[in-house]
């Protein structure tokens, strides 16, 4: 499982709305995360952490775990909602991937990875 310390950074420090936000991408990114990590994450103390995610409980479906493996994270059935692109974003990243196919295939191969992900497909259309 890959650590959110690495991938986070801080550049200020955070108000409670600012970072609750933020405690929702990174729960996003991980299965569970202890509250001691959380608050090291954003500089605050572990009461916090908790007094965040007391206040997202009732909107979102987290789950809280003590003791050892304990931590917090979204139930295992929650699916956040997908977003996707509408056709004139579609069109702009194919054109991309046309123009930089030649410069360099990774980045070409990852952005129709995006594609892919987040283009709906005709069942999708219908609903």
């Amino acid at each position: 499982m890959p650590t959110t310390q690495d991938s986070f950074n801080l550049e200020r420090k955070l108000d409670a709305g600012e970072r609750r936000d933020e405690i929702l991408l990174v729960l996003l990114r991980v299965e569970r995360i202890s509250m001691k990590e959380l608050a090291t994450m954003f500089g605050v103390k572990r009461k916090a952490i908790i007094v965040d995610i007391d206040f997202l409980m009732p909107d979102y479906p987290l789950e809280v775990r003590r003791g050892n493996r304990g931590g917090v994270g979204f139930s295992k059935s929650y699916k956040p909602e997908r977003h996707y692109f509408t056709k004139e974003e579609v069109a702009i990243i194919e054109k991309a991937i046309c123009l930089v196919t030649p410069i360099c295939k990774e980045i070409a191969k990852g952005l129709q990875q995006l594609l892919d992900f987040f283009t709906p497909t005709e069942q999708n259309d219908a609903i």
